[in-house]
């Protein structure tokens, strides 16, 4: 615990002394800065993913309830075999790490109506990465207005917020976790709320307020991860029990001749077949999938069904034009580093 904490206080440190311009800092820098935040995602020696399914497996009945703790589980960390049948997309925007660029979207769209202003008053300047307590107060405060705002209004198709626009940030899970974490230290006027927590004995409190703690600051760290790489770096809110750990990076650049180039790396720890790497490159409308397999018996499976994954890009209407499968050991591994290199990429702004 105190290691966790020692890295949680320097990981906000660092963060304080980013310059604007992150690609200002020298590479090597960069670098070590990558490094130290990966390292500390995995001092607790447990994923994000387990970490959640432990927290709502070990609350009071009465807190296990909860409207949050239901969507947690149910919404937020998608099965493995509901996977398919759930958007990708939706399970990404709602890992917490986008939390504060979706917080400042809403707040310039309230800015934006003035019918709404005593209701909805905001300042898109307060919502950011939280640095202080206060930045966190600010965003439960911004949760209470939204909800708080007139139904009317949101249905009122001439005013620039909507209803859609508010559950972009009230099924998100950095957000969830801030609640959950409220209603635990006891601080909701909800008299339904204080007396689920009746039967939580002082110490279970303790303990559960330090997962969520740690969890929040976990997601801090994919947040600082997206910042100092340029990217949407991001875990995997998957409920599977072959992964050990899991994270995938989206990044927007140029190739050589000036087109615009979309990346996204994924990486696995597998229980069965260790550590897995896949990057899928779209440059004018073409792909290019990279498979780099630490086991050389799961590498022969990624062989002989690359034919199969080309005729399904083929049946989307989607053209790929090459799929490689590396063993780690591989040199031309550096493939898959040069898609992520730093100079070949533009600012994504999250």
């Amino acid at each position: 615990d105190k290691d966790i904490s020692k890295l949680q206080r320097l990981n906000s440190e660092i963060f304080k002394s980013l310059p604007q311009e992150i690609k200002s800092l020298p590479k090597d820098t960069m670098l070590q800065l990558k490094s130290l935040l990966q390292t500390s995602l995995k001092i607790t020696g447990q994923t994000i993913q387990s970490r959640l399914e432990n927290l709502v497996t070990n609350l009071p009945e009465g807190v296990k309830n909860h409207p949050i703790v239901a969507n947690i589980s149910s919404n937020l960390l998608i099965s493995m075999d509901k996977l398919l049948e759930t958007p990708m997309k939706n399970i990404l925007y709602d890992t917490g790490v986008l939390l504060e660029a979706k917080l400042r979207a809403i707040a310039e769209l309230i800015r934006q109506t003035e019918q709404l202003k005593p209701t909805l008053k905001a300042k898109a300047s307060e919502i950011d990465i939280p640095k202080e307590e206060t930045a966190t107060q600010n965003i439960i405060r911004l949760f209470k207005r939204l909800k708080d705002a007139p139904e009317q209004s949101l249905n009122d198709r001439q005013k620039p917020i909507s209803r859609q626009d508010l559950n972009t940030i009230k099924n998100d899970l950095k957000a969830e976790l801030l609640q959950l974490r409220q209603i635990i230290l006891n601080k909701s006027k909800d008299t339904i709320e204080s007396q689920s927590l009746k039967d939580f004995p002082p110490a279970q409190k303790e303990t559960t307020l330090k997962v969520i703690n740690t969890l929040i600051k976990d997601i801090e760290t994919f947040q600082l991860l997206s910042k100092t790489t340029d990217s949407f770096y991001t875990f995997i809110p998957v409920s599977w029990k072959e992964i050990r750990d899991g994270n995938l990076a989206f990044k927007k650049g140029k190739d050589n001749s000036g087109n615009s180039s979309y990346s996204c790396r994924i990486n696995l720890d597998l229980e069965r077949f260790g550590k897995f790497s896949a990057v899928i490159l779209m440059v004018k409308g073409d792909f290019y999938v990279s498979f780099n397999a630490e086991n050389s018996h799961f590498k022969s499976i990624l062989e002989r069904n690359a034919l199969n994954l080309q005729e399904s890009f083929r049946a989307k209407g989607l053209n790929l034009k090459t799929v490689n499968v590396m063993e780690a050991s591989n040199a031309s591994v550096d493939l898959l580093e040069r898609f992520e290199s730093l100079e070949n990429l533009v600012n994504i702004k999250i």
